[in-house]
């Protein structure tokens, strides 16, 4: 489903909004695509998503518990939230602000 949405030209986090509003259910995801080789997108619903951050590191885990050892800083993702991490930046987006905004 996500390709299709990038196959229409959608960026991935456009594409990644419609495809979560089409599923049901609980998840954290962490996606990395083949275009954007230095981001990854991660998104969550009903789940643990944790995200972790060093100087030159960033990790994504279900448990804050297990990134502790290995960075500074911690992020906790909201339902609804996804966010975009690169070695630059961390941006959120919320499904509730994408959806009031269209």
């Amino acid at each position: 489903m996500l390709t299709l949405y990038l196959d229409e030209g959608l960026s991935p986090v456009d594409s990644l909004f419609k495809c979560l509003n089409n599923l049901h259910g609980s998840f954290a995801l962490v996606l990395l695509f083949a275009e954007y080789p230095d981001a990854l997108f991660v998104a969550k619903r009903n789940l643990p998503l944790a995200i972790g951050y060093n100087c030159n590191t960033v990790f994504a885990a279900s448990d804050s518990n297990a990134l502790s050892a290995f960075v500074k800083r911690i992020s906790y993702l909201e339902d609804g939230d996804i966010a975009v991490i690169n070695l630059v930046e961390l941006v959120y987006t919320t499904m509730v602000h994408k959806l009031n905004a269209v």
